[in-house]
């Protein structure tokens, strides 16, 4: 086979996708919204969760998805504690033009690049659908709509958090336009 053909180093996946594809037909069955107290096993081998408002869920797995510090951890595993690095990342997407994705340098399409500074780093990789996420829905799972817009770079700049804002909350505040403005600011000296 050629090398043209070869799979690449690396693939790449659309968080949002993902999530669409897992949430399909379980409309029904999932609710957002609820505040995760604690779970409890119970005799039977399954999991029994209570929410803040009093309410309870039961099942055959919890998983805990609810970020860096996830309170089923807590429970489960009380003696592991994340520990902060002090490293914060902003996250984002440029949606590939023709003209963009003609810019896009060859070492990109073998996987998941860094470009280190001094004191930043920028991640990056492509997202690139092998079938338009559309087409492949309407052939497999017709019910199922995605929300893409198509192949994009995906970018995140890494930095010590005293180098992005002077505290977290401060951070956490800024909006999308505001924290591209700051990434753009922060990399102004950069080729």
């Amino acid at each position: 086979s050629s090398t043209d053909s070869a799979p690449s180093l690396s693939r790449a996946v659309d968080r949002q996708m993902l999530r669409e594809i897992l949430l399909a037909g379980l409309e029904d069955v999932v609710h957002f919204g609820k505040d995760f107290c604690s779970y409890e096993q119970t005799e039977d081998g399954r999991v029994q969760v209570t929410f803040a408002d009093g309410t309870q869920a039961s099942g055959d797995v919890l998983v805990a998805a609810d970020g860096v510090n996830p309170r089923i951890r807590q429970q489960y595993l009380p003696d592991a504690k994340a520990v902060d690095t002090g490293v914060r990342c902003i996250y984002g997407k440029v949606y590939l033009t023709d003209r963009l994705r003609s810019l896009v340098p060859p070492a990109l399409h073998q996987g998941f690049t860094a470009a280190v500074g001094f004191r930043l780093n920028l991640a990056l990789g492509l997202v690139e659908f092998t079938q338009r996420p559309e087409d492949m829905a309407a052939q497999i799972a017709p019910e199922v709509q995605f929300h893409s817009r198509g192949d994009y770079l995906m970018w995140s700049l890494n930095a010590s958090r005293k180098l992005l804002a002077e505290s977290d909350s401060e951070l956490y505040r800024l909006d999308g336009l505001e924290l591209r403005q700051l990434v753009l600011k922060k990399l102004r000296n950069w080729h």
